[in-house]
């Protein structure tokens, strides 16, 4: 099963046959990766990953650093500590 509904591998541009061949599989074992990790997690789970992967994105540019920094100095030091991968435990 595909996450979108009705998705045409076949429209991305640029393609041959031989790549998308290859992709479709691939796609296909996401797809479901992803449907059972929603399963076993929940999305909820899921939209904490993405938001703390977008969270480390923000932090790895040196202006939103420096703004934060600048701006916020107090919060700052949370902000870089929810940045900082924590210890498995």
């Amino acid at each position: 099963p595909l996450l979108a509904e009705g998705f045409d591998p076949t429209t991305i541009a640029n393609v041959s046959e031989g790549q998308l061949s290859a992709m479709t599989p691939e796609l296909g074992g996401l797809s479901s990766e992803f449907l059972g990790a929603v399963e076993r997690r929940g999305s909820v789970s899921l939209e904490l990953v993405a938001a703390s992967r977008y969270f480390e994105r923000l932090m790895d540019n040196s202006k939103v650093v420096r703004y934060l920094a600048h701006n916020f100095p107090d919060q700052f030091e949370e902000f870089h500590s929810l940045s900082t991968p924590s210890p498995i435990r």
